[in-house]
């Protein structure tokens, strides 16, 4: 064993003490037989991956990006959804709302394979609305006016009824 790299103790017990590769060894005291282990000591932390917003609500429908910021400069972000039918994120950071419920979305470093987490709520679509223009207006008898109708559903088509309010 390298004692600059590690110290072991009689039970066995390695402490690190700098970077490095050291070999330990074990002697049996009636055998003599040896066995040994190698040890790494690395002087570096271990990367991390922060991902921001680290929880956020979207509705059904909506987008919203998150970004990951790694501590390995070598590192690609890789995204994925704990549930792709409730939430699907692409490459860029993107997650797309598909139904109510909740999800992690991870983003993996590909050369630290540290991972990074955030919590996204899908909460349901906005109720369809339907918009009329001018919201109000006065006429004298026999005048007329054309009424706007705007939706937003795509689909809809509009038939137009009265209440009389007299």
């Amino acid at each position: 064993s390298d004692d600059s790299i590690v110290a072991v103790d009689s039970n066995g017990t390695v402490t690190a003490i700098s970077g490095g590769i050291a070999t330990i060894a074990a002697t049996g005291t009636h055998s003599g037989s040896i066995g040994s282990a190698f040890v790494a000591v690395s002087d570096t932390s271990p990367a991390s991956i922060r991902v921001a917003p680290a929880a956020t609500s979207i509705r059904v429908g909506e987008t919203a990006t998150l970004t990951a910021t790694s501590t390995d400069a070598e590192d690609i972000i890789a995204w994925s959804s704990s549930n792709n039918s409730i939430a699907r994120i692409d490459a860029s950071g993107t997650v797309t709302g598909v139904t109510e419920g909740t999800v992690a979305i991870e983003a993996r470093g590909s050369h630290s394979e540290a991972f990074g987490t955030a919590s996204v709520t899908i909460v349901g679509a906005l109720p369809d609305r339907v918009d009329v223009t001018p919201v109000e207006t006065t006429l004298r008898p026999t005048q007329t006016t054309t009424l706007t109708a705007t939706s937003t559903d795509s689909a809809d088509s509009f038939t137009w009824s009265t209440s009389d309010n007299s």
